[in-house]
């Protein structure tokens, strides 16, 4: 029976497709299954989050509305108007909400894994082999902090990569002009794509030179071959150089460049080196992996069939191109575990692709074999969960984050102000909340970060370059007043894991849950999800539960509200801590209630205002114990009422729990203050 004789609804259709056909189609089904369990959740009601969200809203609505918005940032020094305009692609096909970005992000990370099914079938003529490259690059762990959050550019620019990388394996064995030319075309595009998504992928240039240097060494006698990547890789490099002259021709004379440019130093290369194999050591691992068993092909090359050899040379050109990329994150100012999204992509699919040969060209034995499977199971493992539970984590912060600036733009009235209890204010949280509200919710607010308020913080001069800040912030503009709004996120992520701007953390108290008598909740949700976690500590696997949750507070009465410093969140102090009583009254009393732990006993507490002592106590036993503090002799001195009297309240022992085995806090623990107040005397 020919094709045109089969209809849609026969039974035996199945009958009539050859074995491999099957075989492909039950491939790509699997794999399509898998990037809609790992990747495609994250469209899924998806909400805001408090980083690149809001700024990548207003750059998409500034690009749509006017092409200079593609130009390089003079702030930043990154030019990346390729990026830009995939997502105003995603908004223009669905709009600007959440859902429409993280669709196009799952939808590229897709194309990207059938790219690379497509080139490890290319390679190897295998099913399997090119499903397993598809599943292991949905499936590692630096993959999934690009996916569940947005402004990630690395997922675009991998697939740029790729494109690539299947252009020049096209090039290489085309024998139509016309294919050539059209590879060439696509080699040059996709390179000037890649640059302008992210400027790293100027590491391309390691598998062009890489590809030239290895065919010149090993088969120097095809000139044929040798000539095609000369010419690939002339291309290719001058995309890269034309991408970066773009940049430099279209920059403004000022640029600041703060992001862009950094000092490379030992130390920071030892951190990073530290952090990965910490956070991605799976990724390390398939890069070992990977080189290793590219050296053992590389000991039967000769006894490679021609193809093999030619596939041997693109493969040197993709691990080489991961080490190159992995090393210049290396040199970065600081690791992120989605830096290595491209690296661990390139580690993976050369892993499998020199697996296969190898197996081919050695009798390998079966316990080397099922060491090498096992080992491959326990870091896929490693991924999986830690995948999970990076997911899940950015996942109901980015749910209870945006649920909370959706309520306080209904509640907010003309001249609120939102402060943000757990953040400076230069930091991101602070910047993008004020344009999430203005831009997504349209309401003109202010937004502030308070945490300086109660850590004393101030800026060092690289984050002052960092974040383009000429000036300390007034922390007179930072005071919470009354009518203004308190965001507090309370929330558990237990594990070392660093993502970034989420995790690890850990916060249950705020400072104004003590201020009862201050503040009113507005409203409050939390929520929670079970996962599997690693900690450095047997047992090393653990179910644990993550959460995530926010409270929004509205200060009431402020003139009588006592604020600390030194004190911290969940109300322990250490050696020292000052309360600020503000408006004293002849008729009032201060009233402290204060929880003595054993281990510090016997506690000797002093208080002092200024250089006047105000009360000296020794605490024998465990316990709580209310204080009421007089300031008549401190008001009569002055002969009026101060605007606020500051009481540094000081012990003579701490204690740290970890050291005595109670728990992980690692901080130094005098006493607990449970509550603080202003109270009438009797």
């Amino acid at each position: 029976m020919y094709a045109s004789q089969v209809k849609l609804g026969d039974t035996n259709v199945r009958n009539y497709l050859p074995p491999l056909c099957k075989a492909k189609l039950a491939c790509y089904i699997l794999f399509l299954a898998v990037w809609g369990v790992t990747v495609l959740p994250s469209a899924y009601e998806a909400p805001f989050g408090y980083l690149d969200d809001a700024g990548t809203v207003v750059a998409v609505r500034n690009v749509s509305q006017n092409w200079a918005g593609l130009l390089p940032d003079p702030e930043t020094g990154r030019f990346q108007p390729i990026y830009w305009l995939g997502k105003l692609l995603a908004c223009s096909l669905w709009g600007d909400s959440p859902a429409a970005f993280y669709l196009f992000q799952a939808l590229t990370v897709l194309l990207n894994g059938l790219i690379i099914i497509y080139l490890v079938n290319r390679f190897t003529r295998s099913t399997f082999a090119g499903l397993a490259a598809g599943i292991f690059f949905i499936t590692g762990s630096s993959i999934y902090e690009a996916v569940y959050t947005l402004g990630k550019s690395e997922i675009q620019a991998s697939l740029f990569l790729f494109l690539i990388i299947a252009a020049n394996a096209v090039y290489l064995e085309c024998q139509s002009r016309r294919t050539a030319i059209a590879a060439l075309a696509a080699i040059f595009i996709c390179s000037l794509c890649a640059n302008w998504t992210k400027e790293t992928l100027a590491a391309a240039s390691v598998f062009w030179l890489t590809g030239l240097s290895v065919s010149y060494m090993r088969i120097p006698e095809q000139r044929h071959f040798l000539s095609a990547w000369l010419q690939t890789s002339l291309v290719g490099i001058a995309a890269v150089i034309v991408s970066r002259l773009g940049y430099y021709a279209l920059r403004p004379e000022i640029s600041a460049e703060a992001y862009t440019k950094f000092v490379i130093n030992i130390t920071g290369i030892k951190e990073n080196l530290l952090f990965y194999l910490q956070q991605t050591p799976d990724v390390i691992f398939f890069g070992l992996l990977s080189a290793a068993l590219v050296l053992a092909w590389s000991g039967r090359f000769q006894q490679s069939e021609q193809a093999g050899q030619k596939i041997y040379i693109i493969i040197c050109g993709i691990l080489l191109t991961g080490w190159g990329y992995f090393l210049g994150m290396l040199c970065w100012r600081w690791g992120e575990a989605y830096y290595l999204y491209i690296p661990g992509a390139l580690f993976q699919t050369a892993c499998i692709v020199a697996g296969y040969f190898v197996l081919r060209l050695y009798k390998c034995t079966r316990s080397l074999i099922v060491l090498v499977l096992l080992l491959i199971s326990i870091f896929k493992f490693y991924g999986l969960i830690y995948g999970y539970y990076v997911a899940v984590s950015q996942r109901i912060n980015d749910s209870m984050y945006y649920e909370a600036i959706r309520k306080y733009a209904e509640l907010a009235k003309p001249g609120d102000r939102l402060l943000l209890e757990q953040w400076n204010d230069f930091e991101e949280p602070a910047y993008s909340s004020r344009l999430m509200l203005q831009q997504v919710f349209s309401l003109q607010t202010e937004v502030y970060g308070i945490r300086s308020l109660f850590t004393g913080q101030s800026l060092t001069e690289e984050q002052k370059k960092l974040y383009s800040i000429k000036n300390e912030w007034n922390d007179t503009i930072l005071k919470p007043k009354k009518g203004d709004y308190i965001l507090f996120m309370p929330g558990k992520n237990s594990a070392y894991w660093i993502v970034r701007g989420v995790a690890p953390f850990v916060a249950a108290h705020s400072h104004f849950e003590r201020m009862a008598d201050h503040v009113t909740v507005k409203s409050e949700n939390l929520q929670s999800k079970s996962c599997l976690i690693i900690q450095p500590q047997a047992p090393f696997i653990v179910l644990d539960k993550v959460y995530r949750g926010y409270r929004l507070y509205q200060i009431g009465d402020i003139e009588k509200m006592i604020q600390w410093s030194g004190q911290f969140d969940d109300g322990w102090i250490g050696r020292s801590a000052i309360a600020a009583i503000p408006n004293p009254a002849e008729q009032e009393n201060v009233y402290f209630e204060v929880f003595v732990p054993q281990q510090v006993l016997p506690q000797r507490l002093t208080i002092h205002c200024g250089d006047a002592l105000v009360s000296d106590i020794t605490f024998s036993e465990s316990g709580t114990y209310p204080l009421v503090l007089n300031l008549d002799n401190y008001i009569t001195n002055n002969h009026s009422v101060s605007a606020s009297v500051d009481l540094k309240f000081s012990v003579s022992n701490i204690f740290v729990p970890q050291n005595m085995g109670l728990n992980k806090d690692t901080r130094e623990l005098g006493l607990l203050l449970k509550s603080s107040k202003l109270v009438l005397k009797d």
